[in-house]
């Protein structure tokens, strides 16, 4: 997901993001039998119409050309791989947390990030062996990205807990319409109308289905 937001625009890519609460729903329907919703159902078909209007001027090449494009976009797909992947991780999450006595989400998000961080490290070391002089030169800006995610991560918690979490997750889907905003105001992208028009309907998509 991060190579392809620092090789495309905001607009091209991130509102495929709200892809994670379809799979989600998929992998909650067959992990844990979870009930089918008609309202979930529309959603599902709403997000679906929005992907298609997002790649809408492809459809000049075919009818079905909008969906296809995303599975040949190397960006697009890296995109959904990502998505899929977050789906396989709030499986386990809540897999973690029904069958581990003692657990809680905390708990449960502290070891991960640890596990993660762990991960990551031997990955730079495999891949970048100068990491730690780029990490001494951006020490900074990568602090302020930390503590903006430890922020967010505790207002959203707070949240969940004054709320529901349908109605939370949902909101908190509306960030890509920031995201798009941000996009224009510090990086001059120009999204056309047809992917603000796109994204909105995903994102409706998406709260119809935390609803459902």
């Amino acid at each position: 997901e991060m190579r392809s937001i620092k090789r495309q625009s905001f607009h091209l890519v991130y509102p495929l993001t709200i892809f994670s609460t379809v799979f989600t729903y998929i992998l909650g329907l067959l992990v844990f039998r979870e009930v089918i919703s008609p309202m979930a159902i529309t959603g599902m078909a709403v997000t679906l119409v929005g992907a298609y209007i997002l790649n809408v001027e492809k459809s000049k090449e075919g009818i079905f050309e909008p969906f296809m494009h995303l599975l040949r976009d190397k960006f697009s797909l890296l995109v959904l791989l990502a998505m899929v992947l977050t789906a396989v991780s709030s499986v386990l999450d809540k897999t973690a947390l029904l069958h581990i006595a003692g657990a809680n989400a905390g708990a449960t998000l502290f070891v991960e990030n640890i596990l993660m961080s762990g991960f990551l490290t031997l990955l730079l070391v495999q891949r970048d062996v100068a990491w730690i002089v780029k990490l001494k030169k951006y020490f900074w800006p990568l602090l302020l990205m930390s503590l903006l995610y430890v922020i967010t991560g505790i207002f959203t918690f707070y949240a969940f807990m004054g709320g529901t979490v349908a109605l939370t997750s949902a909101v908190k889907r509306t960030q890509i319409l920031w995201v798009m905003m941000y996009g224009v105001l510090f990086f001059h992208e120009r999204p056309p109308k047809h992917t603000w028009v796109a994204t909105i309907l995903m994102i409706t998509g998406a709260v119809l289905m935390r609803l459902g």
